[in-house]
């Protein structure tokens, strides 16, 4: 196996770990034991338990970009693509125990910057899939896409303040669903709302 398909192993089998368990239960003994591998040999990949996180987020960010660029190839309806893309990420935060959001907000705020500067260099592709929709009369002409598009990823790192919305009380997912549906029908047209409540009523 080459060094990089390892490497990848590593930060696949480690993310699911962290998402299932949180960050402090899991341990390089624990990232060795499930890979079936020495903690020496993991040591030869990564330097640290902190490093195979961040490398393991990076690498889902890059993935999840990719997925959503191949949902909007795969359809015509802006709209559709939107509600496909809430649908999938909604599922995705569901999957993620709450624990490892408050750890990363609280003992990781260095990896949480980055993941956060990944969420921003996202807004390149935001802004060029409503200006499709503004461009198909889906999303109202009269809106500032670059303003829009800022005030999306906004709310997102709104749901994820631990103090205005603690968990379990307020799950991920949920408040991602009405913070993107409510956003999401505010800037659609008429006609785009129209195909929002098919959607939703399917």
């Amino acid at each position: 196996m080459k060094k990089e398909e390892i490497q990848n192993r590593i930060l696949e089998e480690s993310y699911n770990l962290f998402k299932k368990h949180g960050i402090h239960f899991v341990t390089m003994d624990l990232i060795a034991r499930r890979l079936g591998m020495s903690k020496k040999t993991l040591y030869v990949y990564f330097g640290s338990k902190e490093d195979i996180l961040l490398n393991s987020m990076q690498k889902r960010n890059k993935e999840r970009k990719e997925q959503i660029e191949s949902i909007f190839r795969s359809t015509d309806n802006i709209i559709e693509g939107l509600i496909t893309m809430m649908q999938k990420i909604s599922r995705e935060i569901g999957e993620i125990n709450p624990v490892m959001f408050e750890e990363l907000e609280r003992y990781y705020p260095k990896i949480l910057k980055l993941v956060a500067k990944n969420r921003v260099e996202n807004i390149d592709q935001i802004t060029k899939l409503l200006r499709q929709g503004q461009n198909k009369g889906l999303i109202l002409a009269n809106l500032n896409i670059d303003i829009i598009s800022k005030l999306l990823l906004g709310q997102v790192e709104l749901i994820m303040n631990h103090e205005l919305f603690p968990s379990p009380e307020y799950p991920r997912n949920e408040l991602f669903n009405h913070m993107y549906i409510s956003f999401v029908r505010g800037i659609s047209t008429a006609e785009g709302q129209k195909i929002i409540s098919d959607i939703m009523e399917k």
